[in-house]
Formats: structure tokens, sequence, C-alpha cells
């Protein structure tokens, strides 16, 4: 009887070390996980698949820049300058200056001819009073819309008052060339009253340079 106690009880704790065998159940779930698992793989592969199929057209678009050249000014009323008496006697008179005007221009230039420039002149016919003559000069200019020259005495022969301009869009109103007209009285003795002119001045930007 002792012996198969002792045999009962070594039995018993071979039995409690052994790992506790899986259920029918958890295999089951765990089976049912890695199905799952499969199908989730899957379905993102045929997914990414649909998703990388495309389909594309083409077609062409012509762009073009035509030449472009605009002058205007911010205003086309007409300037008034006056011979002034001086303030001392015996000093000689002087003329009115005016700077109201400004040039606004738009230019577009061909690769051959980057440049361009703005003239002054006015008809043949056109004269200052006697003793007087017409002076002008381009000033504060726009930013990269050209260069100021020397201030000119106005004539029938066309004189340059801006210099080297570029591709460019100087605003309108006050910006762009301001112009300033001087009435210069050069030689006093020959001033007539009533001695007055209209004239008319003409700027003229280039189509090339």
């Amino acid at each position: 009887m002792d012996n198969i106690a002792d045999a009962d009880y070594n039995s018993l704790q071979r039995l409690a070390k052994r790992e506790p065998a899986r259920s029918g159940t958890t295999e089951r779930k765990e089976n049912t996980m890695r199905r799952i698992l499969v199908v989730i793989v899957l379905i993102t592969l045929s997914g990414a698949a649909v998703f990388a199929a495309t389909s594309s057209t083409n077609h062409q678009v012509q762009l073009n820049v035509p030449e472009v050249v605009l002058i205007g000014l911010n205003n086309a009323s007409t300037i008034t300058l006056n011979v002034v008496a001086p303030g001392v006697a015996g000093n000689p008179p002087t003329g009115e200056t005016d700077a109201t005007k400004w040039l606004n221009y738009t230019a577009v230039n061909p690769a051959a001819t980057p440049n361009r420039h703005i003239t002054v002149s006015w008809g043949g016919a056109d004269a200052a009073p006697a003793g007087t003559s017409l002076r002008v000069v381009a000033q504060n200019i726009t930013a990269g819309c050209g260069t100021a020259a020397a201030a000119v005495t106005i004539s029938s022969v066309a004189q340059n008052i801006v210099n080297a301009i570029p591709s460019c869009a100087t605003g309108t109103g006050a910006n762009g060339a301001n112009l300033l007209y001087s009435l210069i009285v050069g030689t006093p003795a020959n001033l007539v009253v009533g001695d007055n002119h209209l004239v008319t001045v003409t700027l003229t930007l280039t189509d090339s340079y």
C-alpha cells in the first residue's frame, strides 16, 4: 500500500510540473485571428493596386509676348507760365516753373533693342515769346524705368529727356518721370507786352534705341 501511495504521489508531482494544455476554444480563436489578419493584408494590397492605376493626357499652350510701347500723362490740362516782375527794382524779370506733369509709360522691348528713350519737341511753327525760351528736365524717375538726361531747351528738333528705358511699367498718376518746365528769360530787352504763345509740346517714347 505504501508503494502504491508513493507512486500516486510522484505521478501527481509530474502532472503539476507540466504546462497546462491549451483548450480547443483558444486554438480556434487564434486561428480566427490569423485568418482576419490575412484578409486585412490582402484587402490593403488590393486597394493600393487600385489607387496606383492612373490615366493622363496633355495638350500644348502657346504663350506670346508682343512688343508694347505706350506713353501718357497724368493729366492733359494746359500749363501756364508767366514772366514775373522782379522783387527788387533793377533786377531782370524771371519766368515761372511748373512740375505738375508726370509721364507714365509702359515698354516691352525686343532682345535686339533692349532700351528705349523719350524725346521732347514742338512743331516747326511753335516758338517761345521773344527774349525767352522754354526748358524741361525729367526728374524723380521711377526706379528701373530709365535715367534722366540733362535739361533741354525745347525746339522743333527732338531731344532726349529720358534714356535707357528697359522693359518696364512706371505706374499711373504721380509715377514715371516728373516734368519740370521752366520759362527762361534770356534777353529782357526783347520782351514785349502781349507777346503770348500757345505751343504744343510732344513727348515720344521711341520704338527702339
